[in-house]
């Protein structure tokens, strides 16, 4: 389990708890470390998953499928893109987050 941090309540900012690799992708599991509460969801729904890009100052932002989320956490599958640039959010994410980040996450968009 992850232990929240103090962060600015207006933000949604997600503390990485665990990340595990099944071989062909990895799925991050974040909690919040904000005041926001987190939304439970019962089906997979579509996030935003925003990463600052190393060596520049901006935040890119990606959507992945958030898996069905329990104890306020919510996990993402992650797989590496082949044709990747400096700004690919899931080769960012794979490459320099570790247990203890913070990412930006909305809430799941339900359909």
């Amino acid at each position: 389990a992850c232990a929240s941090s103090n962060v600015d309540a207006t933000t949604s900012s997600r503390l990485v708890c665990a990340i595990s690799d099944n071989g062909i992708s990895k799925i991050f599991t974040v909690k919040a470390s904000d005041a926001q509460a987190i939304i439970t969801t019962s089906t997979p729904q579509k996030i935003s998953v925003k990463v600052k890009v190393p060596q520049q100052e901006i935040e890119q932002p990606h959507q992945f499928i958030a898996l069905p989320s329990t104890d306020g956490e919510y996990q993402f599958e992650v797989k590496a893109e082949e044709n990747y640039t400096e700004y690919s959010v899931p080769n960012i994410l794979l490459q320099h987050y570790q247990i203890g980040d913070q990412v930006l996450l909305s809430a799941p968009q339900t359909k």
